[in-house]
């Protein structure tokens, strides 16, 4: 039951950050759109692997990490600054 509220949650925060951007609430490029993205995804990762298939899991687990690693040049450009 909590893996399907986790579930849930990363679902609607990934739906959440694309609404926002798509309304031009926030940049695409931005720090929190990327932030949204990771735990969306992350959370969503989890709920799928709870059922074992693999394949599936990967699109959500490659979805964080990209989101992580843009996060991450997000602050790197911010401390130059």
């Amino acid at each position: 039951m909590i893996s399907l509220i986790l579930g849930v949650m990363g679902f609607a925060i990934l739906l959440l950050a694309y609404i926002l951007s798509l309304f031009a609430v926030i940049d695409q490029e931005s720090f929190y759109f990327n932030a949204l993205n990771f735990i969306g995804a992350v959370l969503l990762a989890y709920y799928v692997s709870r059922y074992g298939y693999l394949s599936i899991t990967m699109l959500p687990a490659i979805w964080a990490i990209v989101a992580f690693c843009y996060m991450c040049s997000c602050l790197g450009k911010r401390k130059k600054k």
